[in-house]
């Protein structure tokens, strides 16, 4: 009989995140059945994403409080663990092991121990006690007592995770945020330029993901556009829809006059299809402005580190990348020559004079490599998958 794998996504984006869905994909292929628990989002496309992965949405009064806290039973019956402990194993039994994703893991803790069944955690986001205070952390902590394992995306990322939750390093795995395999392009087809009507010889820096917060510089990005050379332009894509970057022709209204920026004509994106926009674009952008006592934007960006979905699925696609100075990227870039750091919003002009087509070519040409030793999830994902077997008895296929 084939193991089961249950996996808490309170976030309920898994069609938005190559890492988790690849990971879903591997283990389905591995032979698991798996199925996905997470939060309705009604503006959000929300499927299974591979064949033998079954996805469970739930619908809640309170999102926010969901997100944070604990979704997987009705609130009122946490005053009852008799009926609580009844309706977990009514609604969750037969799994053999349990994965909370981020703040997922307070249900799969509670879940794993009402079924006495092993619990791990993928954690994506990495919220600091000295931001979020003491109660808020005091649930992960407890969640996080006995872990099978906890999925981080590097070894700096991974001992800030430790420190924050109480986690031995024994139980890390180091799992850059990243997809599976490269998706490269062939010639460009310049449907983008067409579309917009764009000389063929204008270059495309593509800015994409959420890119309306002010963690992401997109407010220095925007006031350097007057100095940019006058064969670049800027495509804004925001991961949920051009909807939501509305609000920024409010906040900015030199973007109109600009001549400069143009709006990603998809909606949301399968992530097969990004190479729509990606594959017609000749630089990614990836800024990480960290935010003071904010707890998503604070000390969870000032250690980015591999956690980077953007920059992942920039190199994925064969894109060269420009980031502002954060680590362990600053030194990547130089080292494997796959694009250009700046330290300020306001140097960006300059390194895109200097970014000639055969500068672009250099680092494109050097990406795939880089890619595959560093962050393709088909490798990165291996010790993660010896650890499941192991867990759970299943021999080496």
């Amino acid at each position: 009989m084939k193991k089961k794998i249950l996996i808490i996504h309170p976030e309920g984006n898994i069609n938005n995140n190559p890492n988790l869905s690849g990971i879903v994909e591997i283990l389905c292929e591995q032979g698991y059945r798996v199925e996905i628990v997470s939060l309705r989002l009604p503006d959000v496309h929300q499927q299974s994403p591979c064949p033998g992965a079954l996805l469970r949405l739930i619908d809640v009064p309170n999102f926010q409080n969901a997100l944070l806290f604990s979704f997987v039973a009705p609130i009122h019956l946490f005053n009852s663990p008799d009926l609580l402990g009844d309706y977990l194993r009514q609604g969750f039994h037969g799994f053999d092991l349990v994965i909370g994703v981020d703040r997922g893991i307070i249900d799969a803790s509670l879940i794993s121990r009402t079924l006495h069944i092993p619990h791990g955690l993928i954690s994506y986001e990495i919220f600091s006690e000295e931001e979020a205070g003491q109660e808020f952390k005091a649930l992960e902590i407890e969640a996080c007592r006995g872990l099978a394992f906890a999925v981080c995306q590097d070894r700096a990322r991974a001992s800030l995770l430790g420190r924050e939750n109480k986690i031995s390093m024994d139980c890390m795995l180091d799992i850059p945020v990243a997809g599976r395999g490269s998706i490269l392009p062939s010639q460009k087809t310049f449907s983008l330029h067409d579309q917009f009507k764009l000389n063929h010889d204008t270059k495309i820096a593509a800015y994409i993901g959420s890119v309306t917060f002010p963690w992401s510089m997109i407010s220095g990005l925007l006031d350097t556009l007057p100095d940019w050379p006058p064969d670049w332009v800027l495509l804004l894509h925001h991961r949920y829809g051009r909807d939501h970057i509305e609000e920024l022709f409010r906040k900015f209204p030199l973007m109109k006059s600009s001549g400069k920026v143009y709006i990603s004509p998809f909606q949301q994106l399968d992530l097969n299809d990004l190479r729509k926009i990606l594959h017609e674009a000749d630089l990614g952008l990836a800024f990480y402005f960290p935010m003071e006592n904010n707890i998503f934007a604070g000390n969870n960006l000032r250690y980015i580190g591999m956690a980077s979905g953007k920059i992942a699925t920039y190199l994925q696609h064969g894109l060269p990348i420009m980031v502002n100075n954060i680590d362990p990227w600053n030194s990547i870039i130089k080292t494997f020559d796959i694009g250009c750091v700046i330290h300020n919003a306001s140097e960006i002009p300059r390194w895109l004079q200097i970014f000639s087509e055969d500068r672009r070519k250099k680092c494109a040409s050097n990406i795939p490599e880089f890619f595959t030793s560093h962050l393709d999830l088909n490798s990165t994902v291996l010790p993660l998958l010896e650890r499941i077997r192991n867990l759970l008895g299943v021999p080496t296929v």
